[in-house]
């Protein structure tokens, strides 16, 4: 890594998305899991054990998916190039 990207890393502060890239359903556990810097299936794992448990565990996930943003894109995509 460059000294630029540590510094970016360093100043930026730390956000929680939705994750693009370790996705099943709406991201929600993925994006947990690259926030704490874990396994996404374990965070899978802990999502459905606590689906499971009497409380309000759905409506916190219905919720998040639709309260917290997606992870934004890294690049553009080719129909956004295509558009432009």
């Amino acid at each position: 890594m460059t000294e630029e990207h540590l510094l970016h890393e360093r100043t930026t502060p730390k956000r929680f998305y939705r994750s693009r890239h370790h996705r099943i359903i709406a991201g929600l556990a993925g994006g947990l899991a690259e926030y704490f810097n874990m396994d996404p299936t374990i965070m899978r794992i802990l999502f459905i054990l606590v689906l499971m448990l009497p409380g309000p565990g759905l409506v916190a996930y219905l919720l998040g998916w639709l309260l917290i943003p997606l992870e934004p894109q890294s690049k553009p995509s080719q129909t956004q190039i295509a558009h432009t």
